[in-house]
């Protein structure tokens, strides 16, 4: 029962940090669109990048909820790829500029540590045979 909650609480986990990016990814390019030392070719970034950062999120909130739920392989190492270029991605491009803001520091490695443990935890409690395919 405890193994159940706890790949419950994993899974959730990692819904909740990937739906925050889908949410999170408009909102990002509201903030930053139109800025007035911003050219034509930033914003056209701003948006882009939006686009890809809510596709990918997107794409791991589905994994999350099916694949990765149901103990597929493929998905757990699709999901440990995805969360350390989307989150750790975050502080290889403050390494690199030296313009990442505290806030993201904060919260992509709040959501990093958090899927770091949901992985760990999914790693070492496989789901039941009944909800493999």
């Amino acid at each position: 029962m405890i193994h159940s909650l706890l790949r419950t609480y994993a899974i959730a986990s990692l819904a909740i940090v990937h739906g925050l990016g889908v949410l999170g990814a408009p909102f990002a390019a509201m903030i930053h669109f139109g800025q007035p030392d911003a050219s034509a070719h930033q914003n056209f970034h701003v948006v882009w990048e939006a686009f890809k950062y809510f596709a990918a999120s997107s794409v791991c909130l589905v994994i999350a909820l099916i694949p990765l739920r149901r103990g597929e392989k493929w998905a757990w190492w699709t999901m440990l790829l995805g969360c350390l270029a989307l989150f750790g991605g975050m502080f290889i491009a403050h390494a690199l500029s030296l313009g990442g803001p505290a806030i993201d520091h904060w919260s992509y490695g709040s959501f990093l540590i958090i899927s770091i443990v949901a992985l760990t935890i999914l790693a070492k409690i496989p789901a039941k045979p009944e909800q493999q395919h």
